[in-house]
């Protein structure tokens, strides 16, 4: 009989289903030790597994320590050999430092060597240029020169640093030398080829003029400015010599005499020296200031001897002459300056060795300024005056009571304005300070005296009673007033913008537009009073109604001719104005009748319903016919105010109630009457 062989495993997993599954009853029993016998073999090979497993365990805990002991011993030596290699490193290190301090020096002898090198062919090369520049001044040889010049500046500037060493100190002795001697003959060659210096010494070859221009640039501005300035005084001298003696100034001739001479010596200077003798030496400048300055000066002893005799015409001719002169010595002093170029500096064999050029600086020569003309400046007196006087003249010639008028401008307002602008524009070409400021007095004189001439206009407009003459005289008169005012403003700014700032704060017409703004003002208020008077209304409480009133169909037939007559003779703007005024005042007229009652019947509210109705008709429609635009709120106004005169015609009308049912007509609640309308209208009632 074979034995029966058990899962072990169940039973490791779950021990009570293992023994219930094998064993279910008390027969079953009998395998029991054929499990136990299975048991006791598993638990003998475990324990054989477990023996062997210690023992592997054991053999390699020792392997182990073996290896750890080995580990220990390498892990020592590498410690050794890491600070061995520590020390060498620091020992490399130290040897690093020493090394890279003898790369050092060694650079810095280096840069020493090339500099010491760089500087001994500076020396070197100064030293030979020195000979090469002393032989080309000798043979005046300008052009190599100016070359050498401006390498020899650069070269010294760089040597500067070495002027300690006497053999250096003696090469900037010698260049310094060297360079004035050549100043002294480039100077002495100009002054010759310009004709300021004469001279026996015959050249083999002739100089050029431009070469020795460059020569002298090169060497700075000390040549330029003794050749512009030495030109400027021979060229003065030349003109004193020329024009000892004194002239007058009856005729413009002897001012031609001597421009014309001052022109012909520049236009000599222009045909020898043109485009050879730079123009930014400024002779020319320097030769016009010295001309200039001498004339100046035989001006205003001539004025100060001789100008009780001048007639103010020969005055005002010799200042025109000379203003004429001065332009054209500004136009031509701003085309040289146009075309002026910088002179260039000469090529070098070494260029590394120049400093970087400054942007080149533009140096704006001062105007002229009128010096000519200004000295005519305190001489003007009787030029003024004759224009003061004719302009008297005009004034009284063109003013009269029956002065007509274009376009509602006084045409004597329009010839004086226009007389004015010419005086100033021939005032403006002669001078821009105290005889133009002298001319701005004579101007507000004439002007004030016309605000008289204004002013008797504003009498006439009170004395006439004539409803068309009056609009006439007060419609030009307005008109001609802000003619004038626009005028004034204008001429103010145009003498302003030419005037010297000395004077033009001075400049004003400040009372002169406040006469003319009130006289406007006055003229305009007397015809508007005017036109705003109405025939009084009156009552009949017998009347019987059968339209609108009399008294208000003449007070409308004179409404619409004051209008028509506003139209033909007053600007646009007065117009609109004087409407709104004549509808404000016609209402206002209509409240105070009302107002003024003193009994209400039934025919005489009846009356004035129908004269309100026809009040509004005619202040919106006929109005409107008659003028085509009315102005700006017109309408809105005129039926307000129409709104609270028919509510308190209305109220008039209405039967008796308490003061409280007519507290929603109140302008407070949205109605159109105050308080005290309603008070009053309220008492009539109650007459």
């Amino acid at each position: 009989m074979d034995l029966k062989s058990y899962d072990l495993t169940k039973l490791l997993d779950n021990p009570v289903s293992f023994l219930n599954e094998n064993f279910p009853d008390e027969f079953s029993f009998y395998g029991i030790d054929t499990l136990i016998a299975q048991l006791n073999e598993e638990i003998r090979i475990q324990d054989k597994s477990l023996i062997n497993l210690f023992e592997q365990k054991a053999i390699s805990g020792d392997k182990v320590h073996e290896k750890f002991e080995n580990l220990q011993l390498v892990t020592n030596k590498l410690a050794s050999s890491v600070k061995e290699i520590h020390d060498r490193s620091r020992k490399g290190e130290s040897s690093l430092k020493l090394l890279s301090s003898d790369i050092r020096a060694l650079h810095n002898a280096k840069i020493n060597i090339c500099e010491t090198i760089v500087t001994l062919k500076r020396i070197l090369m100064f030293s030979n240029m020195l000979e090469d520049l002393s032989k080309s001044a000798k043979s005046r040889n300008y052009r190599e020169a100016s070359g050498y010049v401006v390498v020899l500046k650069e070269l010294r500037e760089s040597l500067k640093l070495l002027n300690k060493s006497p053999s250096v100190q003696k090469l900037l002795s010698s260049c310094d030398s060297l360079l004035e001697k050549l100043k002294e003959q480039v100077t002495e060659d100009l002054e010759v080829k310009l004709g300021l210096k004469l001279t026996d010494v015959q050249l083999e070859e002739p100089l050029k003029v431009e070469e020795v221009c460059l020569c002298a640039d090169s060497l700075g501005d000390e040549i330029r400015d003794h050749i512009s300035n030495k030109y400027s005084s021979n060229l003065k001298n030349l003109y004193q010599n020329s024009f000892l003696n004194s002239f007058d100034l009856k005729t413009v001739d002897n001012l031609n005499h001597r421009f014309s001479w001052f022109r012909r010596m520049m236009n000599e200077f222009d045909d020898n020296f043109r485009g050879k003798v730079p123009l930014s030496w400024g002779i020319y400048e320097k030769s016009t200031d010295a001309f200039v300055e001498s004339l100046k000066t035989q001006l205003i002893d001539i004025l100060s001897q001789t100008h009780q005799s001048l007639s103010a015409n020969s005055l005002v001719s010799c200042l025109l002459r000379c203003r004429e002169f001065e332009d054209e010595l500004e136009t031509r002093s701003s085309q040289n300056t146009e075309k002026e170029v910088a002179p260039q500096r000469a090529q070098v064999e070494f260029p590394e060795v120049l400093e970087p050029e400054a942007p080149a600086k533009k140096t704006k020569r001062p105007e002229i300024n009128r010096m000519l003309s200004s000295c005519f400046e305190g001489y003007l007196g009787p030029w003024i005056a004759s224009e003061e006087a004719q302009l008297s003249d005009l004034l009284s010639r063109i003013i009269s009571d029956n002065d007509s008028a274009i376009m509602l401008v006084f045409v004597s307002a329009r010839e004086l304005f226009s007389s004015i602008n010419a005086r100033l524009q021939a005032t403006m070409t002669i001078s821009c300070e105290q005889a133009l400021y002298e001319m701005f007095l004579v101007f507000k004189k004439v002007v004030n005296k016309y605000n008289h001439h204004l002013a008797s206009k504003v009498y006439q407009v009170q004395r006439t009673v004539d409803l068309e003459s009056m609009a006439k005289i007060a419609g030009n008169t307005i008109a001609t007033c802000d003619y004038c005012l626009d005028l004034l403003d204008k001429l103010t700014d145009e003498i302003r913008e030419t005037i010297s700032q000395t004077f033009v704060e001075l400049v004003t017409f400040g009372p002169e537009k406040e006469k003319i703004s009130s006289i406007k003002s006055d003229c305009f208020k007397h015809l508007l009073d005017f036109m705003c008077t109405f025939l009084p209304y009156t009552t009949n409480a017998h009347m019987e109604v059968s339209g609108p009133s009399e008294l208000l169909l003449k007070n409308e037939r004179l409404i619409l001719k004051r209008l028509e007559v506003s139209t033909q003779c007053l600007p646009n703007v007065y117009l609109y104005h004087i409407t709104n005024k004549i509808a404000r005042n016609y209402l206002a007229h209509f409240k105070d009748f009302i107002f003024s009652l003193n009994y209400v019947s039934e025919g005489v509210t009846q009356q004035l319903l129908l004269d309100a109705y026809e009040m509004r008709r005619f202040l919106t429609e006929k109005v409107k016919e008659l003028l085509k635009t009315l102005p700006q709120g017109y309408l809105d106004s005129v039926s307000t105010e129409m709104e609270k005169l028919e509510t308190l015609i209305k109220v008039l009308t209405a039967p008796e109630h308490s003061n409280e049912a007519y507290e929603a007509l109140l302008t407070e609640n949205g109605g159109s009457c105050t308080q005290q309308e309603l008070d009053i209208i309220l008492n009539i009632k109650r007459l």
